[in-house]
């Protein structure tokens, strides 16, 4: 499956094989701080199987993982991804993450504007929720740039605390597009 966005400076494509050592260096304790799924010291072996879970995922219609990279270099950035919620079909999770480097550039947000739409159509998704640490106020921002709003909060455990830290849950709808899965590939 051959699925590729462009920005003004970037591209998103589903994560490859390529992306796993990069991942690996990426996935530091600042980045994975406030990440419920990674943790620091990720192996490259690891990220190669996170990496064909997500492709099988995708071939599925499940979850899609994209890798960021920057526009010019193919330097990978970060990822984005968007996962159906089991008992709810047409609810997604959203999550995120961008190399500490790479911060406060404003590249999530444009990776973002051209993910959602796409990955909502891809997968049959209509709302996305989102949740983020209160003290990641970066992240805030680029879910309310995106036009989420906050609907309450929740307590979820990360690996980087050794307790359970309280979440803000944002969410958005999106159009209601009968889409098949051919057409939505851009």
């Amino acid at each position: 499956m051959r699925l590729r966005l462009e920005t003004r400076r970037l591209v998103l494509r589903p994560v490859e094989d390529a992306d796993a050592s990069a991942t690996a260096r990426l996935i530091d304790p600042h980045v994975a701080r406030y990440l419920v799924s990674w943790t620091a010291g990720i192996t490259a072996r690891q990220c190669r199987l996170r990496i064909r879970a997500s492709r099988k995922a995708l071939r599925g219609r499940d979850y899609a993982n994209f890798a960021i990279l920057e526009g010019r270099s193919d330097r990978l950035l970060g990822w984005i991804g968007l996962a159906r919620q089991a008992d709810e079909p047409e609810q997604g999770s959203l999550g995120y993450w961008i190399g500490a480097a790479d911060e406060g550039r404003g590249y999530m947000t444009e990776a973002a504007h051209a993910f959602l739409p796409a990955a909502t159509r891809l997968l049959g998704i209509r709302v996305v929720e989102a949740s983020v640490h209160p003290d990641n106020p970066a992240s805030i921002a680029v879910l309310r740039t995106l036009g989420f709003k906050r609907t309450g909060s929740a307590l979820v455990r990360f690996p980087a605390f050794a307790e359970e830290q309280k979440v803000l849950v944002y969410r958005k709808a999106y159009p209601d597009e009968a889409v098949s899965p051919a057409s939505a590939c851009p």
